[in-house]
């Protein structure tokens, strides 16, 4: 069983969905699953998520174009997220809106386009 389980790395593994056994890992601190073929992370936003202890969260180097807007909601300790250097195009139209994070705690997110973003600490609504 790897209940137990802190830190995972499953970078560099063409996977190309978010594996969903992973929620059965509760002490899981650290994900790192970047340099992989991910086009969305989908999952269901509830008490299995949320009782994670996930604060840092490595996508880089995906498909990824779209993130759920309840991410933070699925995983209320996270407090970095990675999602640097896609592999593929990011829209830009104005005619999609671009998503909203509204995260209740701190939160350092890294991205391609702006570096480093400074902590945002969002009011909860």
């Amino acid at each position: 069983s790897l209940t137990k389980l802190h830190t995972l790395s499953i970078s560099n593994n063409n996977l190309k969905m978010f594996p969903l056994a992973l929620f059965f890992c509760t002490h899981l601190v650290t994900l790192d699953i970047s340099s992989n073929l991910l086009e969305e992370i989908s999952f269901e936003d509830n008490e299995i998520t949320q009782s994670l202890m996930l604060t840092e969260l490595y996508l880089s180097k995906n498909l990824i174009r779209k993130f759920p807007l309840h991410l933070q909601k699925a995983f209320p300790r996270l407090s970095k997220l990675d999602v640097s250097s896609p592999k593929g195009p990011i829209p830009l139209s104005s005619s999609s809106p671009s998503p909203t994070f509204a995260f209740k705690s701190p939160m350092m997110m890294q991205t391609s386009l702006l570096g480093i973003l400074s902590l945002m600490a969002c009011k909860s609504e």
